[in-house]
Formats: structure tokens, C-alpha cells, sequence
């Protein structure tokens, strides 16, 4: 079959709904969201054509915002577990971090060595690398970006450039 055109115009509509939304500063504190983690042990798993899965549900049970920024967190899953929490963290004053629990292989493939380069290349050249190396420990528990996961990788290479792009060093 052919593309309808009420399709086409949805999807131009919804673009522009969230283009202005965003410029109006609609939702903004979503974009300040801590990096989250769910535990496998905390999923239910299923295996699907060799592949980890899971079907879980999980939904927003309270937040809290200061200036604009998201400061505290708990996500619950369908069940009403929680499966991530950062009030008790964020009353004690520490970051919202959550660090990867121990996730198969399957569900979390390491960095690839092109992106840890450019990682630690930009880095260096910003003078971040003693930053970027307390941030992943603290963060991830590794001692090298090769050691991180494509998907921390990504995470870190956007806090980086938002350092640089702000003229943060610090």
C-alpha cells in the first residue's frame, strides 16, 4: 500500500507541536532527567529469537523539581515495584546516580572502540580528562571508557559536549 496523506499531516503536525512546545520551554526538565538503570532483577525476562526481552510497563510515581531541573525520581513497573529511586540519594544530598547493575551481555554491548577514542580525544583536548575519569567511576565503576557500555558511551559523549559547548571545566 501507499502512505495516506492524514499520516503524513499527523506526523508534520506532531513535529510542529513538539518543535514549539520546546521552544516554549515545555517540558524542558525532562532533558535534566537523571541516567537511569533498571537491575535485570528487577525485570521480568523473556527470551525472544535469542534475544533478552521484556514487557514490562513502568510509569512516573513522584517527582520533585528545583529551578527547573529534575532532583529527585521513582519510576515504578506494573506490579507497583520500584524499580528506580533517587529521594533517598537526593535527600542526602548526592547525585541522582544510578549505576549499572550486572546486565548480560546481550543487553548491553560494550563501546565501540571508535567511540571511546573520540571520548577520550575530546577529553583531553578540553582538558576534561581527570573530570570524565571521577565521572565514570562514580557513575559506572570503571576505570577506562573502553569499559563502559554503547549505551553509557552515548551518555557520557552528550555530558561531554554539553561541558565543552557551556565552557565547563570544572
Amino acid at each position: 500500500g501507499s502512505e495516506s496523506n492524514v499520516e503524513k499531516e499527523k506526523g508534520e503536525a506532531s513535529d510542529s507541536f513538539k518543535r514549539a512546545c520546546f521552544n516554549w520551554g515545555i517540558g524542558r526538565e525532562l532533558y535534566t532527567s537523571p541516567f537511569l538503570w533498571i537491575p535485570v532483577a528487577k525485570l521480568k525476562l523473556d527470551v525472544k529469537n535469542g534475544k533478552n526481552v521484556t514487557y514490562d510497563k513502568f510509569s512516573v510515581e513522584k517527582i520533585e523539581y528545583s529551578n527547573g531541573q529534575i532532583t529527585a525520581l521513582t519510576i515504578i513497573n506494573q506490579r507497583s515495584e520500584t524499580v528506580f529511586d533517587t529521594f533517598k540519594k537526593s535527600k542526602q544530598g548526592k547525585p541522582p546516580i544510578t549505576p549499572p547493575e550486572e546486565i548480560p551481555p546481550v543487553l548491553q554491548p560494550r563501546i565501540s572502540p571508535i567511540k571511546a577514542k573520540v571520548i577520550d580525544d575530546l577529553a583531553l583536548k578540553h582538558n576534561l580528562s581527570s573530570t570524565l575519569q571521577n565521572s565514570i567511576d562514580a557513575s559506572y565503576h570503571v576505570k577506562t571508557v573502553g569499559e563502559l557500555s554503547e549505551t553509557q558511551g552515548d551518555f557520557i559523549l552528550i555530558w561531554l559536549n554539553k561541558k565543552v559547548n557551556n565552557g565547563t571545566t570544572v
